[in-house]
């Protein structure tokens, strides 16, 4: 367990430009869930989420809504935090890029690279992806005409601020072979090593004739980039700068405390910029950087990604008016990051029934079943899984994982992993019920007795592996089973004396509802 350790996790701040659709729950969710699972461990957890509203694409949003900028996005930055409180996000900053204090710190860091020679002025010529708010130089695009997530492509040419990215090849590239960990999974830190670091042109960071932005101090004519604006982000919601003066606690018991481990989860569409601009960003700082970058694939409909430009989203807020708010939580904790991944609502019911219905909800129900009307709701006295292998290696397996497993999972920040092997375990057991017959057994028959106990072990060790995702039906599990919400916990769990002799509460409903074929 940790001591005095914490971790700061962020998302990246998703554009307002309309209502937010299921590729931001995966990743605001993905964040929740794996800042609860530290907690587990006993580490300290700071989550941040937000939302970045300055830029073109913002303005053209507005303009085609026909409503005022400020407004528009005011509105949906709403539908945002409102997603957020209904599926359970316990986050612990929401950043706005409009925010004073941000503003404030952005004008100050640009100042400061500047100061030192760090931002430059000169011309700027390429292809600039709205959509994105990216821009591409000639060799970068070469005979396309749009960007690579497909937005089409404008020709410019302007007098712009630059940050100097080019002399820090080499740094960028020693960085990365000497972390291992830096960026996850490690194809896109060996695409990125391949195919942008030994092309690196420094960065435009500034725009002329955009007035929905943060302006450079003492020359009006230019906009700072949303890109460098919405990075700085991720430091001020911890109150780094405090306007010049020093850095606050929170920095320094978060970012800056080398007990504190930073991860970044974005998706892969963001990769170059929170994994080669954003480092050379904070070494000018002479900040750390972040521990892992976690980047995960995008959700597909049909093969394609999810996008609203293409309307081809679903609606969060429609399937949590069908399905309880884990049963979402839990469809996108399962996915993997390491790949895109085809999604549609079918899909979400049918794991919901599968798993939490049909696997967890048949369990706790089954057992409930022996043990009030053979036990009382009494646990037995005596088990020797020893005697029975197949229940002894399944004993074995969840002890492996409770004394190992689940640490290493969470360390790793892969949570799809540890759901399919608390599910797995849970099948077993229930075939064992099958296989044994053991509605047709009687109290006090050995391999009835060891059954149960297991069962029941089983069930308090799960459902804890499980409470980052399932964080209103655990607290009632907890209690339904007769295990402390305080004291829960792997040391707790590790106490063979917690399965015994002991009474357990009624099960008073059906913790998990079938949903019905829904038309």
């Amino acid at each position: 367990m940790a001591k005095d350790r914490s971790v700061y996790i962020t998302t990246p701040l998703f554009y307002p430009s309309d209502k937010p659709h299921l590729g931001h729950a995966f990743t605001v969710v993905l964040a929740d869930v794996l800042k609860l699972s530290y907690k587990q461990l006993g580490y300290g957890g700071y989550l941040v989420v937000g939302t970045d509203e300055h830029g073109e694409k913002m303005l053209a949003a507005a303009d085609a809504a026909q409503t005022p900028v400020e407004r528009f996005v005011e509105s949906n930055v709403l539908h945002f935090k409102s997603l957020w409180e209904t599926l359970g996000i316990k986050y612990d900053r929401f950043v706005r890029t409009s925010d004073h204090a941000h503003r404030a710190l952005v004008k100050q860091v640009f100042l400061q690279l500047l100061s030192d020679n760090q931002i430059f002025i000169d011309e700027w010529r390429g292809w600039y992806c709205t959509s994105c708010e990216e821009s591409f130089s000639d060799r970068f695009i070469g005979k396309k005409s749009t960007c690579p997530i497909g937005h089409p492509l404008t020709l410019r040419a302007e007098k712009t601020y630059f940050l100097r990215v080019t002399s820090f090849r080499n740094w960028l590239r020693r960085e990365f072979e000497a972390n291992k960990d830096l960026i996850y999974p490690d194809k896109y830190k060996t695409e990125l090593m391949n195919n942008f670091i030994n092309d690196l042109d420094d960065l435009s960071i500034t725009r002329e004739g955009l007035d929905w932005g943060i302006k450079v101090p003492e020359d009006e004519d230019h906009t700072i980039y949303v890109w460098f604006d919405a990075l700085i982000a991720y430091l001020t919601a911890l109150n780094f700068g405090n306007y010049g003066r020093t850095n606050t606690t929170t920095f320094k018991n978060y970012w800056e405390s080398p007990k504190c481990k930073v991860i970044q989860i974005i998706g892969k569409e963001v990769c170059r910029f929170h994994a080669i601009y954003w480092p050379i960003m904070l070494k000018n700082l002479k900040v750390r950087l972040f521990d892992n970058l976690l980047v995960h694939g995008w959700l597909l409909m049909n093969n394609e990604k999810m996008s609203k430009s293409k309307k081809n989203v679903i609606d969060p807020k429609e399937i949590l008016s069908l399905m309880p708010r884990e049963g979402l939580r839990f469809y996108l904790a399962r996915i993997s990051i390491l790949g895109d991944a085809n999604v549609n609502v079918d899909d979400i019911f049918s794991v919901y029934n599968s798993y939490l219905v049909n696997t967890y909800g048949n369990l706790i129900s089954r057992f409930y079943g022996i043990m009030g009307r053979k036990y009382e709701n009494t646990l037995p006295n005596q088990w020797d899984p020893e005697s029975f292998i197949e229940i002894d290696q399944l004993n074995i397996e969840l002890d492996e994982f409770l004394n190992n497993g689940y640490e290493k999972e969470v360390l790793n920040n892969t949570i799809s992993p540890i759901i399919e092997k608390v599910f797995e375990i849970f099948r077993s057991a229930g075939k064992l019920i099958e296989k044994n017959k053991a509605w047709e057994l009687e109290k006090g028959d050995l391999l009835l007795d060891t059954l149960m106990v297991f069962i029941y072990k089983l069930l308090c060790i799960g459902t804890w592996f499980l409470h980052p995702i399932l964080i209103d039906t655990a607290p009632k599990l907890y209690d339904i089973l007769n295990i402390s919400p305080k004291k829960v916990g792997i040391e707790y769990l590790q106490q063979q004396r917690l399965y015994f002799k002991k009474k357990i509460n009624d099960l008073p409903e059906n913790l998990f509802p079938r949903i019905k074929d829904i038309d």
